[in-house]
C-alpha cells in the first residue's frame, strides 16, 4: 500500500515539475492516430520570429483537423516561459490545418527558444506537443 502511495506521489510531483519547467502535461486524450500535431521550429528574420504549427489528418478517414494552436516559449535558467500567448486557428474540420504565431524580438539577444502546437480532431481530443529546442539571435 505505502509503494503504491509513493508511486502515485512521485507521478504527482514529477506532473508539478514538468509543468513548472514549461512541460507538456499530457493532454486528456491524444488525438486520433490518424492526426498528426507538428509543432514546428521557431525561426527568425533578427526581427520577428515565428513558429507554425499543423495538424495533418489522412484524408481518407475521419477524425479531421478542427483546431490548431501555436505559440514560442523562451527558456531562462532552465524555465520556459511563454513569449507569445496562443494563436489559434479553427475549421469545421479539413485534412490539414496550422496556425502561426509572431511577435517582435528585435533586441532580444542570443535564447533558446521552441514553439508549442496545440491540436484538436472533429472527435474533440487534444494533443500538446514542445518542439526541440533552438538557439537563435534576434
Amino acid at each position: 500500500m505505502l509503494k503504491n502511495r509513493t508511486k502515485a506521489t512521485l507521478a504527482t510531483v514529477a506532473l508539478i515539475l514538468a509543468s513548472m519547467l514549461g512541460g507538456a502535461v499530457p493532454a486528456s486524450a491524444a488525438m486520433h492516430a490518424n492526426c498528426y500535431l507538428n509543432p514546428g521550429l521557431p525561426a527568425t528574420d533578427g526581427v520577428r520570429m515565428y513558429a507554425t504549427a499543423t495538424v495533418t489528418c489522412d484524408k481518407y478517414w475521419e477524425p479531421m483537423a478542427v483546431t490548431t494552436g501555436s505559440k514560442i516559449q523562451k527558456q531562462s535558467l532552465l524555465v520556459w516561459s511563454d513569449a507569445t500567448s496562443w494563436t489559434y486557428r479553427n475549421s469545421a474540420g479539413t485534412q490539414t490545418l496550422s496556425a502561426t504565431t509572431s511577435f517582435n524580438c528585435n533586441g532580444m539577444g542570443k535564447a533558446n527558444w521552441r514553439a508549442v502546437g496545440f491540436g484538436r480532431s472533429s472527435d474533440q481530443a487534444t494533443t500538446t506537443k514542445n518542439s526541440a529546442s533552438k538557439s537563435l539571435t534576434c
